[in-house]
């Protein structure tokens, strides 16, 4: 799915494609682990978009 190592990653440092797609990846892993059931995903983008 992902390289392994994305954690040790330096944001910071990343310029605008890199850090849009770190800022996404950071988002997700948050939301997955904060969720109890698969479909937190799909529940957390419905609740964004309204």
């Amino acid at each position: 799915m992902y390289a392994e190592g994305k954690d040790r990653v330096k944001r910071e440092k990343l310029n605008s494609p890199d850090k849009v797609k770190y800022y996404i990846y950071d988002t997700i892993k948050a939301i997955l682990s904060d969720s109890k059931k698969p479909c937190g995903l799909a529940i957390w983008s419905a609740k964004v978009r309204h």
